[in-house]
């Protein structure tokens, strides 16, 4: 900060567009996404700003055809013109993908075994099918800013990950993105994710608690099933459907609420939650598959935000696993 003998030295940063890229508090600037932002810097009433284009890179030789940077080297690694790992082949036990790859394609790190870490940049974007699926080793990984698309299966039967967080740059977790993850203890969601795919946290039997973000619409088909940890879960407003098994077997939930705006409970949603005490269920529900709580053993009270006529009404209701239970009715 110059001069060096000014009153006030406190500078403040802020960026345009936080998706394209961000600005630290030391005024370091993190890309985040190829598109362009303005960085600008603010100090005793002045302010200073400057032009920011993160590139989409494509390779030809050595070299980034739009705006010269090198094409990144990974040792033991293969690295496609568009940026891509397509393929890790060595077996050290911690790697640092470099700056410049733009893609994890899939199976690049399948079945590494001897893979404890791993350092992703944040010039990556999406992280493809199977992409460290069977790293049974991996127990570090940082999921940066930027990354969009977690593919199928990525990080399934990571059997050692302990803790993840999903970036709000994700919209989509895929199927089976973290199943088997029988040592996954913490999943933090950012805001940002709108769906979990079928099966996403299938198996994880560490888990203990989960909040799922305002965003998200949808929570897929088994998502969370047999995460037999699981004793509580935030299931926020946006969500309009809980797919089939959705937290079958999640023998340590105790209760559960269902928010306004959920029109249909799968099948078989959560069969088998033997400790579950309490549910509530909004009017807005029309359709609960069956039997969505058969087995839940120590089910005792059911709260109904609807009158009775609306209740039985329900399509499915009689097959629900809940006939025989005591129902309380909204006043």
């Amino acid at each position: 900060m110059l001069p060096e003998n000014a009153d006030d030295k406190t500078v403040t940063w802020s960026s345009s567009d936080t998706e394209v890229a961000t600005v630290g508090e030391d005024g370091t600037v993190t890309a985040v996404k190829a598109g362009e932002a303005n960085i600008t810097a603010r100090a005793g009433g002045k302010e200073a700003a400057c032009a920011v284009t993160v590139c989409a890179h494509s390779y030809s030789g050595d070299r980034c055809t739009k705006c010269g940077f090198p094409k990144p080297v990974l040792e033991d690694g293969e690295i496609d013109d568009d940026g891509v790992l397509t393929k890790y082949n060595g077996n050290a036990a911690k790697v640092s993908i470099p700056y410049g790859v733009t893609s994890i394609g899939s199976f690049a790190f399948y079945n590494c075994t001897s893979l404890t870490g791993v350092t992703i940049p944040a010039s990556v974007t999406s992280i493809g099918g199977r992409a460290f699926a069977d790293c049974t080793g991996l127990t570090d990984v940082t999921i940066p800013e930027g990354v969009t698309d977690i593919g199928a299966s990525a990080f399934d039967k990571c059997t050692s990950l302990t803790e993840v967080k999903i970036p709000g740059s994700v919209t989509d977790i895929g199927r089976f993105a973290f199943s088997l993850c029988r040592r996954l203890k913490t999943v933090e969601i950012s805001d940002g994710v709108k769906s979990i795919g079928n099966n996403a946290f299938r198996g994880c039997t560490s888990l203990e608690s989960v909040t799922i973000p305002d965003g998200v619409t949808s929570i897929g088909d088994y998502a969370f099933s047999e995460c037999t940890s699981l004793a509580s879960v935030t299931i926020p407003e946006g969500v309009t459907s809980i797919g089939d098994g959705a937290f079958s077997g999640c023998k340590s939930l105790e209760s559960v609420t269902i928010p306004e705006g959920v029109t249909e409970i799968g099948q078989y949603a959560f069969r088998g939650c033997t400790s579950l005490a309490s549910v509530v269920i909004p009017a807005s529900v029309t359709e609960i598959g069956r039997p969505a709580f058969s087995n839940c053993t120590n089910l005792a009270e059911v709260t109904y935000l609807g009158k009775e006529e609306q209740w039985n009404a329900i399509e499915g209701i009689n097959d629900s696993g809940l006939s025989g239970k005591t129902i309380t009715f909204a006043p």
